[in-house]
């Protein structure tokens, strides 16, 4: 079976002309009309077409019988109104086709969500079930690790508090390393030239809080030790600026008071620190009891009294 559409004007004019000459052998030709239906048999025709009152209008079965001429003029009868131009109902034609072809697509992309959704639904149900089990495991941490959280801001709060007095602490060691130098030039000289190296670290901006602590901690010991003993020493000294230097015998009492001889010359000194420098005093007429007081030191002669002209106060009297 094989279908032809064509369109028919004029309410089934053309239909009357193919009444009389139609011949298609073995087949049977359904033909759809634009404003008239028919069908037709290799022996009969019928047509039926809308009349203008809203019904339709069947014509008889005819019988008819197609002569081979008439054949041509059948098929430009049905190809002609293919190339007809456009009419609106072509277009409405068209639009459907197209709305067909959209409402098909549109019902593919809509079960293909359906089955996206369910499996978009599954995954956000297994990332739910997911963040969940994290989030007991997080509280679950939470719990075990409270105690160690706790201990661990205490400690942090105590670094805290170690680091400012730390701070306070440098700065004070600094202060006491900065006054310490300044107090070397009233030192005696034979323990300035001993905490030589100690003096010279303190100075140091790039030293460490720590080594400059030890360094302050190194001279005040060694001062205090030097403050509670007598020491002997033969000693290098210039006695005064401009003078050569001359190989004196030394007694230090302390930090305070030394007295010196110089057995060459026949001369003794008495030396102390005054306004903060150490200073070395000529004294006429010492050289005998200095001369004894070294001998009593040396255990060469019983031990006795011996007067010595010293001065405590810290200014030139």
């Amino acid at each position: 079976m094989k279908f032809a559409p064509f369109a028919v004007n004029n309410h089934g004019e053309n239909c009357k002309k193919l009444q009389h000459e139609l011949a298609l052998p073995n087949e049977i030709l359904l033909v759809s009309l634009l404003g008239c239906r028919g069908s037709v048999t290799t022996d009969t025709i019928s047509l039926s077409y809308p009349c203008r009152s809203g019904g339709s209008a069947i014509m008889p079965r005819y019988p008819i019988r197609i002569r081979p001429g008439f054949q041509l003029m059948l098929l430009s009868v049905l190809c002609g109104p293919l190339l007809a131009p456009a009419t609106p109902l072509n277009q409405v034609q068209t639009a459907a086709a197209e709305w067909a072809d959209l409402r098909s697509e549109t019902t593919r992309i809509e079960a293909d969500w359906v089955t996206e959704k369910a499996l978009l639904e599954a995954s956000i149900a297994n990332l739910n079930s997911q963040a969940d089990q994290l989030e007991l495991q997080r509280d679950t941490l939470l719990a075990q690790t409270a105690k160690d959280r706790q201990e661990l801001a205490d400690l942090t709060a105590a670094n805290q508090l170690r680091a400012e007095q730390l701070i306070s602490t440098s700065a004070r060691i600094q202060e006491l390393a900065t006054e310490l130098s300044a107090m070397r030039p009233a030192l005696p000289p034979r323990l300035s030239a001993a905490l030589d190296l100690p003096f010279r670290s303190i100075s140091s901006p790039d030293l460490s809080p720590a080594d400059r602590m030890r360094h302050t901690m190194a001279i005040l010991n060694r001062c205090q030790q030097f403050d509670r003993s007598f020491v002997l020493a033969e000693e290098v000294l210039t006695m005064a600026p401009g003078q050569e230097p001359r190989l004196l015998e030394v007694v230090y009492f302390g930090l305070s008071q030394a007295c010196a001889l110089d057995r060459s010359a026949g001369e003794a000194f008495m030396g102390r620190p005054v306004d903060g420098q150490w200073q070395w005093e000529l004294v006429p007429g010492l050289e005998d009891d200095a001369a004894r007081l070294i001998a009593v030191r040396l255990d060469e002669i019983p031990p006795e009294f011996v007067n010595l002209p010293t001065q405590i106060t810290g200014g030139a009297r």
